[in-house]
């Protein structure tokens, strides 16, 4: 290859050479001109030599040796700051993740309240291992209300924030809210399942991904089978059919519609415009059988019901005489639940 680099021109390089600070093509130019060159090549071997530093050309790599080692030191400090940052930046996340965390819900938690002779023990444990509660605070917000509030964390190795008890001043009526829901109210407390199928409570039927979500609460597939659905819009009452799946014998049937007169009655009690709720199934022999629940239905048997359970229980719950009522919150829900139980 052609080497088209003077001697001038390659004398001023060598400082660059011979501190490796030029570009790949440049030294290679720079060698094949040492190559044939014996007075450049004699100007680089002095300027590599210890004691070329005493001249002009030593001042120069004095200067370029500041210079790398000012970038070396930058590059150190920037290094440094991100290393830095980044520490500050754990810092504040493990912070936020086992300390501080975020205002709890009852979404991993499940209660017991127990009445005493004094008020009511209330404990809170969490449910899930990933999951701890902190910072708990207790206040009263009326005379015979509490308010019951944490903080949710990630447990730290070895410390243990999943059990919380608390005893409150309360008689039988009053009110106890955990993370702004009402777990306990006038000697009724909520289950957290309760809990969690209420709030699946939708206003229409038309939406089949919001009545999943209800048959999913309430277990509908786990107790009575897979099934389809078959929604009826066009006037009312509105209806839900659900169509079982497999056949059945005749103690399956019964056992089938036990179950779903119970959850249908809870279905129609969260849906605001159902107002029958039909399931079928099939026989072994193959015949086809369709049993309905209309809301008159539900309603004139939740009389009968509700006089047993308090009979037998000692309680004192209240008769709605609309099914919708159930709905309208967790603890008349949590009633509904108790009755068809």
């Amino acid at each position: 290859m052609k080497n088209d680099l003077t001697c001038e021109v390659v004398q001023d390089l060598l400082p660059l050479y011979v501190d490796d600070l030029v570009h790949e093509q440049t030294r290679e130019a720079v060698d094949r001109h040492l190559k044939c060159c014996p007075d450049c090549t004699a100007r680089k071997n002095a300027m590599e030599a210890p004691e070329a530093s005493a001249g002009p050309e030593g001042t120069e790599r004095r200067e370029l040796d500041y210079l790398r080692s000012v970038r070396r030191k930058t590059r150190r400090r920037v290094w440094m700051a991100v290393a830095g940052t980044a520490a500050v930046l754990l810092v504040v996340l493990a912070v936020k993740t086992f300390w501080i965390g975020k205002a709890a819900d009852l979404g991993g938690m499940f209660w017991n309240v127990t009445e005493t002779e004094t008020g009511l023990h209330i404990q809170v444990d969490s449910e899930w291992s990933g999951v701890a509660y902190v910072g708990w605070r207790q206040r009263q917000e009326g005379e015979n209300s509490w308010s019951l509030n944490a903080r949710q964390v990630l447990p730290l190795p070895g410390i243990s924030g999943s059990r919380y008890e608390v005893e409150l001043p309360l008689t039988e009526t009053g009110t106890v809210t955990l993370c702004g829901e009402t777990i306990w109210q006038n000697g009724i407390m909520v289950q957290p399942k309760t809990l969690h199928i209420w709030e699946t409570k939708t206003p229409y039927m038309g939406a089949p991904s919001a009545l999943l979500a209800v048959a999913e609460a309430l277990q509908i597939s786990q107790d009575c089978g897979p099934f389809t659905s078959v929604l009826q819009s066009a006037e009312e009452p509105y209806g839900w059919t659900l169509e079982f799946a497999g056949s059945f014998t005749q103690s399956e049937v019964e056992k089938l519609s036990e179950e779903m007169n119970r959850k249908a009655c809870q279905a129609m009690a969260l849906v605001g415009n159902l107002g029958e709720v039909s399931w079928t199934c099939r026989m072994e022999n193959g015949q086809k059988q369709t049993f309905t629940l209309s809301q008159w239905e539900a309603e004139e048997s939740l009389g009968s019901l509700t006089d047993s359970y308090n009979q037998k229980y000692q309680t004192d719950y209240p008769q709605y005489s609309s099914l919708k009522t159930y709905g309208d919150d967790a603890v008349k829900f949590q009633i509904l639940c108790d009755i068809l139980s």
